[in-house]
């Protein structure tokens, strides 16, 4: 259970809905603009997400580049949470 009592310590609560880590979520939701809910984008993976006409929105596996900027904001958000700290 998370800290914040409020679910489960997954990747994927800490990186969209903790809330103690609403303020250091706003840059990365910023710079991953409409894609700011998706992590496999926001880790720099290639996702089985589609669109509303079952386009693949990461496209085909294996042209799949991530987006570097967005990953490296995520690593900054993880590092402010201390969650990349070894314990």
């Amino acid at each position: 259970m998370c800290e914040c009592e409020r679910g489960e310590e997954t990747i994927r609560h800490v990186i969209l809905s903790c809330v103690r880590w609403a303020e250091e979520r706003r840059e990365l939701q910023v710079v991953a603009k409409e894609r700011a809910g998706d992590v496999s984008f926001l880790l720099g993976w290639w996702g089985k997400k589609q669109d509303g006409k079952g386009r693949l929105v990461n496209g085909p596996k294996e042209k799949r580049r991530p987006d570097l900027e967005v990953v490296k904001v995520t690593i900054r958000f993880l590092e402010q949470t201390r969650k990349l700290d070894y314990r």
